[in-house]
């Protein structure tokens, strides 16, 4: 886990270990549309259920360990600050990648092109249906989520 290291694991571990033996690590293609116009779905205003669309990867390998995945997306909204987004995984992970008010978004209206990485799927299954939700959680500015796609880096984690 990400807790306290259990060091004469880690020691015995490494006595055994075999250089280059943890499998290839690979950076997949892009899932999704490449038109980044492709969407135009209303992001209700001030709706928490706000608008979700769904993605379905079916062509990667089946022993794939998920490392990382990338969501890259385009929304436009007047005060995208007022946004929450979040990616759930196939097997139900959900991952908040953007926080509602996050005010570093203040000054851009339209985003474009805004990739974000999530490593709440670690060793998840890539294949199947992957769904990004947008939520606009203050009232008085509408927008649309435009377009999305995923990439996933990914290994082959072999038995020790």
């Amino acid at each position: 886990g990400f807790g306290a290291i259990a060091v004469d694991a880690a020691v015995a571990m490494a006595q055994i270990y075999t250089p280059n033996s943890l499998g290839e690590f690979v950076e997949s293609p892009w899932f999704g549309s490449d038109d980044a116009f492709g969407l135009d779905l209303a992001i209700p205003d001030y709706d928490g259920a706000g608008v979700t669309d769904t993605l379905e990867v079916s062509s990667l390998p089946g022993g794939a360990n998920i490392e990382a995945v990338v969501l890259e997306i385009s929304v436009d909204h007047r005060f995208s600050s007022d946004l929450a987004i979040q990616l759930t995984s196939p097997s139900g992970t959900e991952s908040i990648v953007n926080p509602p008010f996050n005010r570093s978004l203040d000054e851009f209206p339209l985003i474009r092109g805004w990739q974000l990485l999530s490593n709440a799927f670690y060793g998840e299954q890539p294949n199947g249906s992957w769904t990004v939700q947008v939520v606009d959680l203050q009232s008085d500015d509408t927008g649309s989520l435009r377009s999305w796609r995923l990439r996933f880096y990914y290994g082959d984690h072999p038995e020790n």
